[in-house]
């Protein structure tokens, strides 16, 4: 089965830490100004416990952080920078040029480096991610996952199936200057993809306009086609309605002697027209009389 959870974008993720984790920070690094000594070591392993604190830079930039190099609390130092820029193997490897970590420390060194596997694969088997870390079971990587998920560190999917681990996105960690450049060449590469993507969809742009204007122009020749079409048959409608319109004509009427009525004056004779009416129906240009007495 598949266990999904909400993928939060880049910006998501700095609001977060706005919120909490840079407040945090912030008041770590007013202690670290004045602290000295077991003072200054006791600071740092709280900042190595603190499950919300997964940024170091800022105190490995501080002064007297730095001075530490070279003296007793050294490995206080090397500690902060594993931290940063490391993982739980090498801590595994190099322990004496370590701090013992406790079980929290090492709990949060071992998150760290699931996120270093996760930059750099997509799909990672759960043997692997076990193996790695030093997991016992599946319910213990599950609830590592399920930890930086609700810490903002990572999203992913768990597909217990495949015994799998599907990366979505992952929070960046702290880099060395050094590794710069090769960063600098990944957002190199990653602009050109952008890129070549742009100058795609702007061709792929260019062909739907394009088939979009032809289906216009098609439209409009349809619908001239079809508004000529209709003229036509309207034109040729009314002329047969001309040509079988009948023609009525009548003839006659009642006239009488100086047309003064049926009788004239004086005349005792009906007029011979008088109730005579002939209708003239002009069918086809063919006179057909019919006459009404």
């Amino acid at each position: 089965c598949f266990f999904f959870f909400k993928q939060k974008t880049a910006y998501e993720i700095l609001s977060g830490l706005v919120g909490s984790e840079m407040c945090i920070r912030d008041r770590y690094s007013v202690l670290a100004k004045s602290a000295k000594g077991k003072s200054l070591e006791t600071l740092i392993s709280t900042i190595l416990s603190d499950s919300e604190v997964w940024i170091f830079g800022e105190a490995l930039e501080m002064e007297n952080i730095k001075n530490l190099k070279g003296t007793p609390s050294e490995p206080h130092l090397r500690a902060l920078e594993l931290f940063a820029y490391s993982n739980y193997m090498e801590y595994k490897q190099n322990k004496k040029n370590y701090i013992e970590l406790n079980a929290s420390q090492l709990k949060k060194l071992k998150m760290l480096t699931l996120l270093e596997l996760a930059t750099k694969e997509k799909t990672i088997a759960y043997g692997k991610i076990m193996s790695l870390l030093e997991l016992t079971d599946v319910r213990e990587l599950e609830d590592m996952v399920i930890a930086g998920i609700y810490n903002n560190l990572l999203g992913c999917r768990l597909d217990n199936k495949q015994q799998q681990l599907i990366v979505e996105y992952v929070a960046s960690r702290d880099f060395k200057m050094e590794d710069a450049p090769k960063l600098f060449g990944q957002l190199e590469k990653w602009l050109s993809h952008v890129e070549a993507v742009e100058k795609k969809l702007e061709s792929t742009l260019k062909g739907i306009s394009s088939k979009m204007e032809e289906a216009a122009n098609r439209r409009i020749k349809v619908r001239e086609a079809a508004d000529s079409a209709q003229a036509k048959a309207l034109s040729e409608a009314d002329q047969q309605r001309m040509i079988f319109q009948p023609q009525m004509q009548y003839h006659g009427g009642i006239s009488g002697m100086g047309g003064m009525g049926a009788f004239g004056h004086g005349g005792n004779r009906p007029d011979p027209d008088y109730g005579h009416q002939t209708l003239t129906l002009n069918l086809q240009n063919q006179p057909v009389s019919y006459t009404h007495l």
